[in-house]
Formats: C-alpha cells, sequence, structure tokens
C-alpha cells in the first residue's frame, strides 16, 4: 500500500491500462484488496473503466465479496456491468447462490431479467445448480419465471433436470407451464426421466404433467428412462 501511495502522489495515473494486466484498480479488485481500492478511488480511479475484460464489479461477485460489491456500487460502478461473454454480476451472484450480493445489485437497480446470448437469466441458473436461497430472493423481485433460453429451456426444466425438487415444487405451485417444449422438443418430465431424477418426475406426474408428449426423437418420458438404465423411474411413468 505504501508503495501504492507514494507512486499516486508521484503522479502515476491510477486509470493507466497495462497491455498485460489490465488497470491497477481491476489488479485490485480481482486480488480482493480493499485498501489498495479504496486508495486508488481516492486519487481518481474509475470504478468502472467500460471495458469488459476489466469488469470490476463482476471480479468482487465472483469472489462474494459483499464489502468489495458495495463499494464499488457507491463509487459508480453500474449494476449492469457484464463480463466478456454478457453475463452479469447479478446473474454470476445467483449462480453462486450468494444472498448478500444479490441484495446489494439488486438494491442498486441491476436489471432482474438480464441474460446473456444464450438467454439464460439470473433465476434460470439459480434453477439449474438447485440455488433455492438466489431463486426465492430473486423470485421475490419479480423475476420471470417463463424466461426461455435460446434453447427454448424454461427454469422448471433446468430444474428437473438437475433433480432440483424444492425449486421444481415451487414452479408448480406458480402454475408455469408444466407440458413446455424446448427446441428439441423435450418437457420437464422428459428432462427429469433422462436424469433418474425420481423426485421430480413424482412431483411432476402429481401435478398433471403429460407422460405422452414426445421430443423430436420420439421420445416419450418413460422411453427416456428406460434408455438410461433408470427402470425405476420408467415403472413410475
Amino acid at each position: 500500500k505504501d508503495i501504492v501511495q507514494m507512486l499516486l502522489e508521484r503522479g502515476a495515473n491510477p486509470n493507466e491500462y497495462g497491455a498485460s494486466d489490465g488497470a491497477p484498480f481491476t489488479t485490485a479488485v480481482r486480488r480482493g484488496n480493499a485498501d489498495i481500492v479504496q486508495l486508488l478511488l481516492a486519487h481518481g480511479a474509475k470504478a468502472d473503466t467500460g471495458k469488459v475484460d476489466d469488469a470490476s464489479l463482476v471480479l468482487a461477485t465472483q469472489r462474494g465479496d459483499a464489502a468489495l460489491v458495495s463499494l464499488l456500487l457507491r463509487s459508480g460502478a453500474s449494476p449492469e456491468t457484464t463480463d466478456a461473454t454478457g453475463y452479469t454480476a447479478l446473474w454470476h451472484a445467483a449462480c453462486r447462490d450468494d444472498v448478500a450480493v444479490l441484495a446489494l445489485l439488486l438494491g442498486a437497480g441491476a436489471n432482474v431479467n438480464a441474460a446473456a446470448a444464450d438467454g439464460v437469466t439470473p433465476i434460470a441458473c439459480a434453477a439449474a445448480r438447485g440455488n433455492d436461497a438466489a431463486f426465492d430472493k430473486l423470485l421475490r423481485a419479480d423475476a420471470e419465471v417463463h424466461a426461455l433460453s435460446r434453447s427454448g429451456d424454461t427454469p422448471l426444466m433446468l430444474a428437473a433436470r438437475g433433480n432440483h425438487a424444492v425449486i421444481v415444487r415451487r414452479l408448480v405451485a406458480l402454475r408455469v407451464g408444466l407440458d413446455a417444449q424446448n427446441t428439441f422438443g423435450d418437457t420437464a418430465l422428459i428432462l427429469a426421466s433422462q436424469a433418474g431424477a425420481v423426485d421430480v418426475v413424482d412431483l411432476l406426474l402429481q401435478a398433471g404433467a403429460k407422460k405422452s408428449l414426445r421430443n423430436r426423437d420420439g421420445v416419450a418420458a418413460a422411453d427416456a428412462a428406460a434408455a438410461r438404465g433408470f427402470d425405476a423411474v420408467a415403472a413410475r411413468i
């Protein structure tokens, strides 16, 4: 810190962008060095460089550093900051099940339904990974539970494939489309059957999911389970 202080006092540019390691500010965020981050901010460093490969807010979110995320937001970082692939800080927080960071980003006005090119929204990522706490937080923030990914997957399909019964139960209670089909023709029931997800298969059947629907390959749920050796699942269907 003392060396950084000395360099800054001698006129070093806190926003200078190095060819190999990016801006000093980003390096400090990446390492979680809050003291250096605050020092650089005090000497005019930008909390948001505008470069997707230099997205400090995303880096702090990936670290799970709520204090640093809060500092960056207060210092002007955009809550809509994305990484090089288009995923927002909120998406990363949802995928990490980091409710503390989610609360900060939502409080700063982050778009709860922002998605990258694949169309996977924050709540869809939470559903896919079985992140119950993040899912609930996003649901309370009015996240869209019917959003489709580029391949047509709904949050229900993603949760069903992962055998995340708690989230499937919540989505069923919200009366989402049980029999929606993605671009491959798969339904949540087919995907759960392929994965041998017994608990989810039971939930979907109890909710009235159709057993007879087939995907583009002509495979129905019972066929999908049997083909993967999940005979107990096939027997339930």
